[in-house]
């Protein structure tokens, strides 16, 4: 019994072995088709954070990255899950802090089925705001909208322009708008 028990399990992780190869072997191919997944990283040369009911407000600039999960379901239609991300120094420049973070579901739309294509986006979904400046800091609604081209096969420089809303425990609510410049390398 304990035999056939342990040939079931090899059979089986034999089975899903093939399956998880096969198909990740077919959706990472080069062409911007299935899966979709990367990473960014960029500058974010201007964010602009308000604190309305403190009366406080600023302008920083600092790093930006990102994450990118989606599915591609031809060579100009991508929905994805996007995570724009920005961080700056903390006021003593000793650790960086992650200032404010829009996640949200995306459609890109490429203009072209090969490289060196221009693409728009835009996305809707949760923000985080904060800032080094203020203890205020929570989560609300987001928006992200964006552009960029191809660069070479699977690496594209992209403008993002975000804004987000966060409120905190308390009553005070935050909002921030940020602009980010980021390269950003696909797998497809």
């Amino acid at each position: 019994m304990k035999q056939k028990s342990i040939t079931a399990h090899v059979l089986l992780l034999t089975c899903l072995s093939v399956i998880l190869f096969s198909a990740t072997a077919s959706a990472f191919d080069g062409n911007r088709q299935g899966f979709v997944m990367g990473f960014g990283l960029g500058v974010s040369p201007i964010s602009h954070w308000n604190v309305e009911s403190l009366s406080r407000s600023g302008t920083e600039q600092g790093t930006a990255g990102g994450i990118v999960l989606g599915y591609a379901w031809n060579n100009r239609n991508v929905i994805a899950y996007v995570s724009n991300v920005n961080f700056f120094y903390s006021e003593n420049r000793k650790i960086l802090v992650c200032s404010h973070a829009v996640s949200a579901v995306t459609w890109y739309h490429y203009f072209k089925d090969s490289k060196h294509s221009w693409y728009f986006k835009g996305g809707l979904g949760r923000a985080y705001v904060g800032s080094r400046y203020s203890d205020v800091g929570g989560a609300g609604f987001g928006i992200v909208v964006g552009t960029g081209v191809e660069l070479f096969k699977q690496v594209e420089l992209g403008t993002n322009l975000f804004y987000g809303t966060g409120k905190d425990t308390g009553s005070h609510s935050a909002s921030v708008v940020s602009l980010s410049f980021v390269v950003t390398a696909l797998a497809y």
